[in-house]
């Protein structure tokens, strides 16, 4: 996907739960987008925190990336359906 060496530009970040639903979304528009995780929450919890439960699902995230001419319509197709 991104193979036109144009850096892809961040378009939000999500918690895991939504990933699915994102990029299925994405994918319905024909956007082009990268991800890639981010679990540090997780990796830097506390052993007393992971002892009460940890983050209870929402210590990972989802970064979601797009290429710049994408960036605009992307950004308003996730903030009309995120906020629905």
């Amino acid at each position: 996907m991104m193979s036109e060496n144009v850096e892809y530009l961040p378009a939000g970040t999500f918690p895991v739960y939504e990933a699915e639903y994102i990029s299925s979304l994405l994918e319905k528009n024909k956007i082009d987008y990268e991800v890639e995780m981010d679990d540090s929450e997780i990796k830097n919890m506390t052993p007393c925190q992971a002892s009460i439960g940890g983050t209870f699902g929402l210590g990972a995230k989802v970064h979601f990336y797009v290429h710049p001419d994408s960036l605009e319509v992307t950004v308003k197709l996730l903030d009309d359906e995120i906020s629905t």
